[in-house]
């Protein structure tokens, strides 16, 4: 025979696992003092351990345990602000293993070192570039974050790594080179004032595109309802305005070479027409009678001046008289 077995917690199993710490008696059993209302942060086990144990000290520093109770508080006070995965953790820590906030925070951040944020140093600093024709907004957010983070930093240096992060194209590059800033105080309000530009300029050509855009769409849509219900008949048979596929089949007179037919082909199509232009012009030049047929008018009536000529002056001049 098999025995049942039931798919239910055991609650008395559930109920020990609950009364269970991992402090010894001298931090489980030590009364504290009132210590009033104190806000402690939180910890669920996705963020920095070393901020979150910073925070901590400052919060309980606020309560004024004396030296026999420290230990104790901040170890129960530290335990109870734990939430979630961090809180699982806790429980699951081998019993009266923890007799002193030491201990505590040893084993918390061995366990949630992975979430340690890596010093800032000068060289994230200089590792920062602006982004190839992006706003330099951006830049500048993430400079003061980085630079927040570094304590004691020269601000020649930190202006240096400014200078050297800005795209080279960019306006407050030029601005910078042209008059340069006096302190790095002056140059980050000068940056404020560029990226505010850069945003005022994007948003103004963003408007006017879109008032483009729109414009267009109106012109479109009273183009249609003007020609609207109207049929066009023309057919355009034109070779000019067809669009002829590759084929090595194919080989074309005018360009010597395959890829299309001389009936294709728009150049050989231009071509013929300038010839047939050309030999029209030509015949509209020429007079209904030929060269040869005229009679040349200018020697005809230079030998009538002549004969007229010789005839006034026989008749004006007497014959001489004959010696006998």
């Amino acid at each position: 025979m098999h025995k049942a077995t039931s798919a239910a917690p055991d609650i008395d199993l559930a109920i020990e696992e609950t009364q269970r710490t991992p402090f010894t008696e001298r931090i489980a059993g030590m009364k504290l003092s009132t210590i009033g209302k104190i806000k402690f942060p939180k910890y669920s086990g996705n963020s920095d351990p070393k901020a979150h144990i910073r925070a901590f000290r400052l919060a309980i520093s606020r309560a004024h345990l004396n030296d026999n109770e420290k230990e104790a508080g901040y170890c129960r006070f530290f335990a109870e602000n734990l939430v979630g995965s961090a809180l699982e953790w806790f429980a699951g820590l081998e019993e009266n293993s923890i007799d002193n906030f030491t201990q505590l925070v040893s084993a918390f951040l061995k366990q949630y070192s992975v979430f340690i944020e890596t010093r800032t140093t000068k060289a994230d600093l200089w590792n920062l570039k602006q982004a190839p024709f992006r706003a330099s907004k951006s830049l500048h957010k993430q400079f003061r974050e980085i630079k927040a983070k570094i304590a004691n930093l020269n601000d020649g240096v930190a202006l240096a790594a400014l200078k050297n992060g800005v795209w080279f194209s960019s306006k407050f590059k030029e601005e910078m080179s042209v008059r340069a800033p006096v302190s790095l105080d002056d140059a980050l309000h000068r940056a404020s004032h560029f990226a505010a530009y850069e945003e005022d300029v994007a948003n103004l050509k963003e408007q006017f595109l879109a008032s483009k855009n729109a414009a267009s769409k109106k012109t479109s849509t009273t183009k249609e309802a003007l020609t609207k219900g109207q049929h066009s008949y023309t057919i355009d048979n034109s070779t000019k305005n067809r669009s002829w596929t590759f084929d090595l089949n194919k080989h074309c007179d005018f360009h010597k070479r395959k890829g299309h037919s001389t009936e294709e082909c728009r150049a050989a199509l231009r071509e013929k027409e300038r010839k047939e232009e050309e030999e029209k012009s030509q015949e509209d030049e020429l007079p209904s009678t030929p060269k040869n047929d005229r009679k040349p008018k200018s020697s005809s009536h230079k030998r009538a001046r002549e004969v007229e000529a010789e005839f006034t002056k026989l008749a004006t001049c007497p014959p001489k008289s004959m010696s006998t």
